[in-house]
């Protein structure tokens, strides 16, 4: 996503047969809490067309980024324990799946 010539946002998928992983979502700090990536991630739900399902993971840390997905319909699946190094340690990734119609639209 691009704002005043700059990009602000940006997100990466692995599609494999009728699932996606998104493998990130990055938004410019600068840029954070005002819809970019929430834009960004609905419209691409949409571009994913004939995909049936989409899965992510996150840190548990991450309550912003998990609330946003909760938003858009994903539902946690699952818990990576320890999958993430922090400075203090190890902490989880919880993962989240979100179901497509046909098309690309939520279920």
């Amino acid at each position: 996503m691009v704002k005043d010539r700059q990009l602000v946002a940006a997100i990466w998928y692995q599609c494999a047969a009728e699932q996606a992983e998104m493998v990130d979502l990055r938004v410019l700090a600068s840029e954070r809490r005002q819809g970019f990536g929430s834009q960004l991630l609905w419209a691409s739900l949409t571009a994913l067309g004939d995909v049936g399902a989409v899965a992510l993971e996150v840190r548990s840390s991450n309550a912003a980024a998990r609330a946003l997905y909760q938003s858009l319909g994903f539902s946690e699946t699952g818990a990576r324990p320890n999958y993430y190094a922090t400075p203090d340690g190890r902490e989880d990734a919880i993962l989240m799946t979100l179901t497509l119609n046909h098309g690309g639209s939520v279920t």
